[in-house]
C-alpha cells in the first residue's frame, strides 16, 4: 500500500499558524480546519463535504491522519496541504498516530479489527481482533493499545495489549460497561469510565457513571473520587494532564478537574464538555452546545478566559504537539 499523492480538491490554504504554538484542528461540515487558540488565524486544511470523520496529529505536528466514510485513512501534509492515500479499504476508520512516529493505529472490518501501517503506507499488520473494535489509543511510550471493544452481553468493555498483538488484558466483562481509557502521561496508569449494570445504584453512595483508575496491566482498579457523594451527575470522558498530576472530565453538563489522588475536586466550566489538555498543560480546549450544534472554546487550566474560537458544527478536534 504505497502512498499514492493527490491534490487536495478545493483548497484555500487555512491561515492558522501551523508552524506557531498552540494550534487545534477541528472538524466541521466534513472537512478539516485549523484555529490559533486565541481564536485567529482560523481556515481550512481540507474542503468541507469530504468526509472527514475522524483524525489524528503526527508527533512532529507536519502531518494529520484523516479517516473518510467510504474512503479510508488518508495523510496530509500540512503545509503543503496534500492529500495522500494510505490505505485502501472503505471501512478504515478511527486512526491514532504512534508517539514515536512509526505507526498508525486504525480500525478495519465489520466485525472488529485493530490494525497499524506505518506512515508510508508500508508493512501494515493486524495487532488483533476483537467484535466491534473501536477507538485504538497508543501509550504514551508506543508500547501498548487500548481499544473499545463490545464485551459481549450487550456490555461494554475495553483492552490493553501490546504492540504486536500479545499480552492481551481485558478490563469490564463482568457484567458492568466500561469505556473510553485514556492513558496517563507515563504510560502506567489508564483512567477510564464505569457504568453499573448488574446492581441497584444507591444515589448516596454511587453515581451510575464514575472515573476509575488502573495499571496498564490491569491491576489496581478503583474509583477516581472516594466520596462519589461529592459529584452526583456522573462522571465521563477523562482528560489525564500533560504533567500527569490532574484529570479533568465531563461531570453532567459541566467541566471539573481533580487531582489524581482524588483531591481537590473542582469546577472549570459550566455548559460545557470533552476538554482536552494542551501539550504544555496551560490550557484546556472544550465543547459548548448552542442549540443543536457545539462550538469551540478554550481557557486556561485553572477555568479562567474562556473564549470561543470556533463556531459549530464542531465535531472531533485535537491540539497540534510541541
Amino acid at each position: 500500500m504505497l502512498l499514492a499523492a493527490m491534490a487536495l480538491q478545493a483548497g484555500a490554504l487555512a491561515s492558522a499558524d501551523v508552524d506557531a504554538k498552540p494550534v487545534i484542528a477541528f472538524v466541521r461540515g466534513g472537512g478539516l480546519f485549523a484555529v490559533n487558540d486565541d481564536g485567529s488565524g482560523a481556515g481550512r486544511l481540507i474542503a468541507p463535504r469530504s468526509r472527514v470523520g475522524s483524525f489524528a496529529w503526527a508527533p512532529d505536528g507536519g502531518r494529520i491522519v484523516v479517516a473518510r466514510s467510504g474512503r479510508g485513512l488518508s495523510v496530509l501534509v500540512v503545509r503543503s496541504r496534500k492529500l495522500m492515500t494510505l490505505t485502501s479499504e472503505s471501512a478504515d476508520g478511527s486512526p491514532d498516530w504512534s508517539p514515536n512516529g512509526r505507526r498508525i493505529a486504525f480500525t478495519r472490518g465489520d466485525y472488529g479489527e485493530i490494525w497499524t501501517v506505518s506512515p508510508t503506507g508500508k508493512a501494515a499488520r493486524r495487532v488483533i481482533e476483537a467484535y466491534d473494535a473501536g477507538a485504538p489509543r497508543w501509550s504514551p511510550d508506543s508500547r501498548k493499545i487500548a481499544f473499545d471493544w463490545d464485551g459481549g452481553d450487550s456490555y461494554n468493555a475495553f483492552a490493553v495489549v501490546n504492540a504486536d498483538g500479545r499480552g492481551r488484558v481485558d478490563v469490564g466483562t463482568n457484567g458492568d460497561n466500561v469505556w473510553g481509557p485514556h492513558w496517563s502521561s507515563d504510560s502506567q496508569r489508564i483512567a477510564f469510565t464505569r457504568q453499573r449494570m448488574l446492581s441497584p445504584v444507591d444515589p448516596g453512595t454511587e453515581p451510575n457513571l464514575t472515573l476509575w483508575l488502573m495499571n496498564s496491566d490491569g491491576s489496581n482498579q478503583h474509583p477516581l473520587i472516594a466520596d462519589a457523594s461529592a459529584n452526583e451527575a456522573g462522571q465521563d470522558l477523562p482528560a489525564w494532564s500533560p504533567d500527569g498530576g490532574r484529570i479533568a472530565f465531563q461531570s453532567g453538563e459541566q467541566i471539573d478537574v481533580v487531582n489524581t489522588d482524588g483531591s481537590q475536586l473542582t469546577t472549570l466550566a459550566a455548559n460545557a464538555y470533552a476538554p482536552q489538555w494542551s501539550p504544555d498543560g496551560t490550557e484546556i480546549a472544550f465543547a459548548r452546545p448552542r442549540g443543536h450544534v457545539a462550538d469551540l472554546f478554550v481557557m486556561n487550566a485553572d477555568g479562567s478566559n474562556p473564549h470561543r474560537i470556533a463556531t459549530g458544527p464542531v465535531a472531533a478536534f485535537a491540539w497540534k504537539p510541541t
